[in-house]
């Protein structure tokens, strides 16, 4: 087997705060996967920003194969409409699909899934290709239920919102690329709020990190707690207590399989 893999991080943040005063840019992830002379491009979580930002960094909607949201929350699901309309040449071309748990499903209108040649709703631990990418869902404890998170060809995994439990770091073990949200640098409402609560902060990315051992973490999903103690110095915090390289994206700037800009 011979892949490629290029990822282009359109926004960087997450959170309420970060994303309704737009402090650390929103917007979701765009990959395009080339495995045995088949390009798969995929966007993952189009929150709020993503459509505007992925226009201006030249991503052709027509061109993507697949839409991945993981929850029912406003900075993941927010642009996913105008996303499938670019998608579909506003409905006029009947293609791609979304791939999503069952709330996800239920707040997009017909209107926009019926633009799509599919829709397929998913729980935890499941798996389905898309062309010829095998992707598996991951669990995760969240406010919503029904997250999910993703597993990409046993090469890259993505967490969503969760909280750290060594169950859950477990199923990404061993990746090359694990793109991890964080929220905070010291969440303080951890085990109090079942909001802002179910989110990681440093300290969790560190332990998760220490199970899940991959290759690489890619920091995502900042927050403003973040922002306030530092980017730089929140990553190496991450990468000296838990010896994995550790990664702080660069919006609309394309990474390879080795995490550098090309």
């Amino acid at each position: 087997m011979i892949m490629n893999l290029k990822i282009k991080f359109v926004g960087i943040g997450g959170g309420r705060r970060a994303t309704l005063t737009q402090k650390i840019k929103t917007g979701g992830i765009y990959l395009e996967f080339s495995k045995n002379n088949i390009d798969t491009k995929l966007f993952l979580d189009p929150g709020v920003g993503a459509f505007t930002r992925a226009l201006e960094q030249k991503i052709k909607f027509i061109k993507i194969d697949g839409l991945l949201v993981s929850h029912c929350h406003t900075d993941h699901i927010n642009d996913a409409p105008v996303t499938i309309e670019a998608m579909t040449n506003t409905g006029r071309t009947k293609r791609a699909g979304m791939y999503c748990p069952k709330t996800v499903a239920e707040h997009i209108s017909d209107y926009y899934k019926n633009c799509l040649e599919k829709v397929i709703t998913l729980r935890a631990n499941e798996k389905f290709k898309i062309k010829n990418i095998n992707i598996k869902t991951t669990k995760t404890i969240h406010t919503e239920k029904f997250n999910i998170g993703f597993i990409l060809e046993d090469f890259v995994g993505y967490t969503s919102d969760t909280i750290f439990t060594e169950h859950i770091a477990e199923q990404y073990k061993n990746l090359d690329v694990l793109i991890l949200n964080i929220c905070f640098f010291k969440n303080p409402y951890k085990g109090k709020d079942l909001g802002f609560g179910q989110h990681m902060d440093a300290y969790d990315a560190v332990r998760f990190l220490k199970i899940a051992k991959p290759k690489a973490c890619i920091m995502y999903h900042l927050g403003m707690s973040i922002l306030n103690y530092g980017f730089e110095k929140t990553r190496n915090y991450i990468q000296s207590n838990s010896g994995v390289k550790t990664i702080l994206p660069e919006i609309g700037k394309t990474y390879n399989p080795t995490l550098t800009v090309e």
